[in-house]
């Protein structure tokens, strides 16, 4: 029956393909390229041309709806989370490391990774939205499907949680993530809907477990958002972590790779994340630093908080 699902998917696509060539729109979006049938959703991907901003265009995915919305809520809880994930995209799709299609990170794999790693900042930056309840927004369940899509959706409540507020500035985050990342447990699954690691044992529902990387949607609990992530395209995405880690961390203060996108800032500690080993290098000729010895998966990183 999942296959009948996935024609008929694909010919709804496929009937928008037409649409959009005979029509106005065309001129401004264009199709980046043939229909992606072997997406667990089939998808259509899109450009608008003045922006070469991508989206992409499925059928019948509902739980797609309730993905969107819940990053809407993080992102307007705190807005620095929206300020690092466009960051966080341009470096994977920078290092090629962003096109789910060719066994890499999807956007929304990399979105959940930043949003992890910001509920386990010290303190938080983003709360745990769905494990929130309020006596005005009481838990309640919302099924999709066989799945509880339930969470927080009230933004001042989400914040009045936060407390005391995590004071770091963006670029302060934006090398916390890499550093963190850079020696986290891999063997591990990573989830949101809690804000905490599992063994993989201890994830039952989720298929794919076995992935050299594990992230589990919020939502629908038997799905690895990066399942096609191979043994070795997963070497190559550490890689890609430790060498921007290394390159962060000996970068001069105010050089270009930084204050470009975030103006003005300087780089110091941030709050209950080690930071990369700076050394001597932000001084008015930085030396090189060697990379840091730490192998990714260290046992030794960073807990997540309980």
């Amino acid at each position: 029956k999942m296959e009948e699902i996935k024609q008929e998917q694909v010919s709804v696509l496929t009937e928008v393909t037409k649409t959009l060539k005979g029509s106005q729109a065309s001129q401004a979006f264009r199709q980046v390229n043939a229909i992606i049938r072997h997406a667990r959703v089939p998808l259509l991907r899109l450009e608008h041309r003045s922006s070469s901003v991508t989206l992409d265009v499925v059928v019948g995915n509902s739980l797609a709806l309730r993905n969107s919305d819940l990053l809407r809520v993080y992102s307007e809880v705190d807005v620095r989370f929206a300020k690092l994930g466009f960051v966080v995209k341009h470096w994977a799709s920078s290092s090629g490391i962003n096109d789910a299609s060719h066994g890499t990170f999807s956007s929304y794999a990399l979105l959940n990774m930043l949003i992890f790693y910001l509920q386990n900042t010290s303190p938080p930056v983003l709360p745990r939205l769905q494990q929130l309840s309020t006596p005005a927004h009481p838990k309640v369940e919302n099924l999709v499907g066989p799945w509880d899509t339930y969470y927080l959706s009230d933004v001042e409540a989400a914040k009045q949680t936060l407390v005391p507020a995590n004071t770091a500035t963006a670029a302060e985050l934006l090398i916390g993530f890499f550093d963190y990342y850079a020696s986290f447990d891999f063997n591990r699954v990573l989830t949101i809907r809690t804000g905490m690691t599992q063994h993989r044992g201890q994830s039952s529902l989720l298929k794919h477990a076995r992935a050299p990387l594990a992230i589990q949607d919020p939502f629908d609990l038997s799905h690895n958002l990066t399942a096609v992530v191979g043994a070795k395209t997963f070497e190559t995405i550490k890689h890609a972590i430790v060498k921007e880690r290394t390159r962060l961390g000996i970068t001069q203060m105010h050089s270009p790779s930084v204050e470009n996108v975030f103006p003005g800032v300087t780089l110091k500690r941030v709050r209950g994340n080690k930071p990369p080993n700076y050394r001597k290098s932000f001084t008015s000729t930085p030396k090189r630093v060697k990379p840091d010895n730490r192998q990714l998966g260290n046992p030794s990183a960073p807990a997540p908080a309980p």
